[in-house]
């Protein structure tokens, strides 16, 4: 099963991520296994390179030639024209599929790659949004840069692009499962725990709807 993580910029996707996918279960497994996204903008001085693939047009495009690359998008930003898409091979090299039943899957992804996985398997995937206010997300998101006219410019664009792929498409009403809200004082913990516990409930519910009754004949 796939768990998509929406949210509008600065709402911490990639840090709720990036902790559940540290998560550890009793056996020393990971609860979660992220799905890689790939981009050509450059890394950021607050990432370590675990975020994203980065890379450059020319190791894009190869990606995208082996078919592997899907949801794939550009931006123009006041940063520079960047492309992104996500890399649906593990890090065992196989393919990567919302039935897998050994292995659930996190992904970050904008609406547009959310509907359209959910619309492909709706059974089998999960959207989950971060919901913080925008003064939050604003300083967030200004925190990480040098404050300067253009990165102002860039924060009113992203403002904009939310509102449109967000709001105005009726996405939240049509598609998300679960939403999780964050606020300036919530620990990223706590984040993940309401994450990882609906992660379990959903893979528990999915697990009985197929082998329920194949259970409950065996024991009679």
């Amino acid at each position: 099963m796939i768990f998509v993580f929406c949210g509008m910029a600065a709402s911490g996707k990639d840090t709720t991520v990036k902790a559940l996918c540290g998560r550890m279960s009793p056996n020393g497994k990971c609860f979660v296994e992220k799905i890689r996204n790939v981009t050509t903008r450059h890394m950021r001085p607050t990432e370590d390179g675990s975020e994203y693939m980065f890379v450059d047009r020319k190791g894009f495009g190869e990606l995208l030639d082996d078919g592997n690359l899907k949801f794939v998008r550009d931006y123009s930003t006041e940063q520079g024209h960047w492309s992104y898409g996500a890399y649906f091979v593990n890090q065992r090299g196989k393919n990567i599929v919302p039935t897998d039943e050994e292995t659930t899957y996190a992904i970050i992804l904008d609406p547009a790659g959310a509907a359209k996985l959910k619309d492909d398997w709706p059974e089998d995937v999960c959207i989950i949004m971060l919901m913080a206010d925008t003064e939050l997300r604003r300083e967030r998101y200004l925190s990480r840069t040098d404050r300067t006219p253009k990165d102002f410019d860039e924060w009113h664009r992203r403002l904009t692009a939310d509102n449109e792929d967000f709001v105005l498409s009726n996405f939240i009403s049509d598609y998300v499962d679960y939403t999780i809200k964050v606020e300036k004082d919530t620990d990223v913990n706590n984040v993940v725990d309401g994450a990882l516990n609906i992660i379990l409930t959903e893979e528990w519910h999915r697990m009985n709807e197929k082998y329920g009754d194949e259970s409950n004949d065996t024991a009679d």
